[in-house]
């Protein structure tokens, strides 16, 4: 009997993977549950209708015994009295899968916010993270939830302007970059063996422990913008120059304090039993550069 899994918020750059990845699996029965139909969306995937702000919208997306894959997020310009798809959203969710009988949860959460509240951040967008985490594990259903490191898709979709790589802050400590893909064939293979009475947390890292300086230069000596052939720079500014800008404007102030949890956050390696359950990862920072190169020039 195939698995049916309903994926939410599965549409951006760290939710593609995971659905592209999931739909290749014969045993499972894929479906994305979005506002919109992605243009990418391989036919062999069901789409549904879906609004995290209406409960009858979720409910009519869940089946009985189902599993969950939640991508959610906070978008960098709401604030805090907001609607907000990992506190509202989420107990909407979790209300329709518990009436329903959906069979486990699995959820992307951050490693960086998880270190953030031990050290007493008062950043509410950690703070909302952490208890999306606790409702998941207070809700009674079956679950797993990864604690990701840094993305390597974070520098295309938020570092790299026009050609030009902003970094901010001195950010001495190395992270373990980790590539959607490679993450997307993990989460594939914790639902491949979840069950209903699995109770699971992974830290998702990579291969490659690199400061964040050394990974954007790695990434701009290995990208070029298209057939352009222009080559990428990387800029250092100061990081008050973006809590400054924070005053006006809560996407800086959104990219200021994740940086500055960046700043202060020192990695250490906890990956053995997610590689040794769920696979290792292989794609490192260069490979991801070409990748993108050759994605754009075709």
């Amino acid at each position: 009997m195939k698995k049916n899994i309903l994926v939410i918020g599965g549409t951006g750059m760290l939710g593609k993977p995971v659905v592209l990845q999931l739909a290749q699996n014969p045993q499972f029965s894929v479906t994305l549950g979005s506002r919109k139909r992605p243009d990418w969306l391989p036919e062999e995937v069901k789409w549904i209708h879906l609004e995290l702000a209406s409960p009858d919208s979720i409910a009519a997306a869940l089946l009985p015994g189902a599993y969950l894959y939640l991508n959610l997020s906070v978008d960098p310009s709401s604030r805090l009295t907001d609607f907000q798809p990992e506190r509202e959203g989420l107990n909407n969710i979790l209300a329709a899968a518990k009436k329903i009988g959906v069979s486990h949860i699995c959820y992307l959460s951050s490693l960086i916010q998880r270190q953030l509240r031990k050290d007493g951040s008062a950043w509410w967008v950690a703070s909302l993270k952490e208890q999306a985490v606790a409702a998941i594990k207070n809700s009674g259903l079956g679950y797993t939830i990864f604690y990701g490191s840094t993305f390597m898709e974070t520098i295309p979709f938020r570092f790299l302007k026009k050609d030009t790589i902003t970094l901010a802050g001195r950010l001495p400590f190395p992270t373990y970059w980790i590539a959607a893909e490679d993450y997307a064939r993990q989460v594939e293979a914790a639902i491949r063996m979840s069950t209903p009475t699995t109770h699971k947390t992974y830290t998702v890292q990579g291969p490659q422990k690199l400061r964040v300086d050394e990974a954007l230069q790695i990434f701009a000596k290995n990208y070029s913008k298209g057939l352009s052939g222009k080559s990428i720079k990387v800029k250092r500014v100061p990081l008050q120059l973006l809590a400054l800008l924070g005053l006006v404007s809560r996407k800086m102030r959104y990219m200021y304090e994740l940086l500055h949890a960046l700043d202060r956050f020192e990695e250490q390696p906890d990956h053995q039993a997610t590689w040794q359950d769920l696979g290792e990862p292989s794609i490192t920072i260069d490979v991801f550069a070409k990748s993108l190169k050759i994605a754009f020039q075709a």
